[in-house]
């Protein structure tokens, strides 16, 4: 899940927002059944850029891409022995954003999208990899002038993990 608080949109024009964000995503865990090994993922920051592009006339559906990076450490459990390292997690997503205009400055939202996550580990035996992922949100966007605003937002991300292990769900899949 990730949690952005207090972007500030550098354009809100009639087609284009930018938003930068920083947020903090929580960590979570799976397990490889195969071998035996518990991987747990450790919270931490969050950082990125969202573009959101206006369809038709109303302005109430945008084209929503975005981009994440994650630096954070991961524990990993393997029959007694205990090993942790660095683990750097980029997501890039495209979906769509819903948003209903309560009045000029406040416009509650909910969105979705597709994309991937590509894994980076540092230090360790494990290979880089990248893999089919979704994003479910919402929030809202408080737009106190033309071209500045603050949009907050909590987003849930999945990122599947093998054929042979199942999806897995949290902030790294």
């Amino acid at each position: 899940m990730l949690l952005t608080i207090g972007s500030a949109q550098l354009v809100h024009a009639q087609k284009v927002e930018i938003t930068p964000h920083i947020g903090y995503r929580f960590g979570g865990s799976m397990v490889d059944y195969f071998t035996g090994q518990t991987y747990d993922f450790n919270d931490s920051e969050s950082y990125g850029v969202t573009f959101n592009y206006t369809l038709g006339l109303m302005g109430d559906t945008q084209l929503d891409f975005s981009w994440s990076r994650q630096d954070t450490d991961m524990d990993v459990f393997n029959l007694g022995s205990y090993d942790e390292f660095d683990l750097t997690i980029d997501q890039g997503q495209v979906g769509g954003l819903k948003q209903w205009h309560e009045d000029e400055t406040v416009r509650p939202f909910l969105l979705g999208s597709l994309g991937a996550t590509h894994f980076s580990p540092e230090g360790s035996e494990l290979s880089s990899v990248t893999r089919f992922a979704f994003a479910l949100g919402g929030g809202v966007k408080i737009l106190p002038g033309r071209h500045v605003g603050v949009r907050f937002q909590g987003k849930l991300y999945g990122t599947y993990g093998s054929g042979s292990a199942g999806a897995l769900c949290g902030p790294a899949g």
